[in-house]
């Protein structure tokens, strides 16, 4: 019996199979969920130009139109509607440290250039290193730059019980 017809009679060239084409269908099922954000911004007149995380898949850079009049209180929602994010998930404005971040308000911009955060959260709970900055110039966002995580149809129900996690 040849390598060849090895091969093939075991299990491995299954599993081989399996392997690439699940790889295959994944790579092709990211590919589109970047284009489809890429395709949300360029149709956005919003935007005048946006950079994608090729890592995640999202946009990482968004720059704003000359012409947009997106304001520090529109942010959450104007980002919401540039990824596409559905009522799951909030950004929400927190201070330069991270913390409180359900509770921050929006504070009178100020004057000049400064940075806003945004931490993403889904379904109230917190996705770490989900932050999007603000690049303010007075009262007009012209850049919006971060990390935003495509968490659609993830559950945030516990799995382990209370004892169960103070076990370990």
């Amino acid at each position: 019996m040849n390598k060849k017809s090895t091969i093939f009679s075991t299990g491995l060239y299954k599993a081989s199979v399996v392997f690439f084409t699940s790889t295959l269908f994944s790579a092709t099922m990211f590919a589109q969920k970047a284009t489809d954000f890429q395709k949300r911004l360029n149709e956005d007149v919003r935007v005048e130009k946006a950079i994608m995380n090729p890592e995640l898949g999202t946009p990482s850079l968004i720059r704003l139109a000359q012409t947009s009049k997106v304001t520090l209180t529109d942010v959450p929602t104007v980002l919401k509607q540039m990824v596409g994010a559905d009522a799951n998930v909030q950004f929400v404005k927190i201070d330069s440290k991270g913390s409180n971040a359900l509770k921050a308000t929006a504070a009178a911009p100020k004057e000049g250039i400064n940075t806003e955060k945004f931490q993403q959260f889904y379904k109230g709970v917190k996705v770490q290193h989900g932050i999007f900055n603000a690049l303010m110039n007075g009262t007009k966002t012209e850049l919006l730059s971060g990390e935003y995580y495509d968490l659609t149809n993830v559950s945030v129900a516990p799995t382990l019980t209370e004892a169960e996690a103070l076990e370990f």
